[in-house]
C-alpha cells in the first residue's frame, strides 16, 4: 500500500534508490524542497538516475544542488544541473551545447566536448552558483589530528603476514628494475 508522510517529513534517499523507485516516490510525496548532494552525479542526461531525478527536482518548490565539482572539465556537464534548477532557461540541449560546448558535427555525430563563450556562461552561472574555495571554508574545520593506532595481530596470522610482506618487497623491487610494462603488470597483479 501507499505510505503517507507527515507534513514535516524529511526523506533522505540515495541516487540508486531514486533511480529504482523514483516514480513511486513522486506518487507518495510532493516535495517542497529537494536537496541533491553530489549533484555532479546528474551530469549524464542519458543515465536513469538523471532521468528520474530531474522531474523530482523540477516539481519541487525549491531545489538545491550541492557539489564540490559541478563540472569536472566540460560545460556540457552542467546542462542537466541547470535543467534541474531552471528548465525554461535552456529547454532543449542543442541551443546550450552549440553555444557553450563548441558543438561540432563529425562523422560520428555531434561532439559536445569543447567549450565556447565561457565568459557569457560564467555570467549565467552566477545566478545559480555559490562558490566557496577551500580558503573560505577550511577555517571552519578543526585542525587535522594525526595519530597512530597500533593493532595486535594474532600469532596464527603473523606468519602469513610476514610471507606476504616478503613477497610484496620482492615484487616491488623487481618492478623498479623491470623495463617491460606487460611483465610489470603481470607481477603487480600476482601479488594483489
Amino acid at each position: 500500500g501507499k505510505q503517507s508522510f507527515g507534513e514535516e517529513s524529511v526523506i533522505v534517499i540515495s541516487y540508486d534508490l531514486v533511480a529504482r523507485r523514483g516514480e513511486e516516490i513522486l506518487e507518495l510525496v510532493s516535495p517542497k524542497i529537494v536537496i541533491a548532494d553530489e549533484s555532479h552525479y546528474l551530469k549524464n542526461s542519458q543515465a536513469r538516475r538523471t532521468k528520474v531525478c530531474l522531474p523530482i527536482l523540477q516539481q519541487a518548490r525549491r531545489a538545491i544542488l550541492l557539489s564540490g565539482t559541478p563540472a569536472l572539465s566540460r560545460p556540457v556537464e552542467l546542462f542537466t544541473q541547470l535543467q534541474a534548477l531552471h528548465p525554461d532557461l535552456f529547454p532543449k540541449p542543442f541551443p546550450y551545447t552549440s553555444r557553450y560546448c563548441d558543438a561540432k558535427q563529425s562523422r560520428f555525430g555531434w561532439d559536445y566536448t569543447g567549450s565556447s563563450h565561457l565568459n557569457e556562461l560564467h555570467c549565467i552561472l552566477q545566478n545559480f552558483i555559490i562558490r566557496r574555495t577551500k580558503d573560505q571554508v577550511l577555517t571552519q574545520l578543526p585542525q587535522k589530528r594525526r595519530s597512530r593506532a597500533y593493532v595486535s595481530i594474532d600469532s596464527s596470522h603473523m606468519a602469513a603476514l610476514r610471507k606476504a610482506m616478503t613477497q610484496f618487497k620482492k615484487t616491488t623491487a623487481s618492478l623498479r628494475t623491470t623495463s617491460d610494462l606487460s611483465e610489470a603488470k603481470t607481477k603487480r597483479c600476482s601479488i594483489i
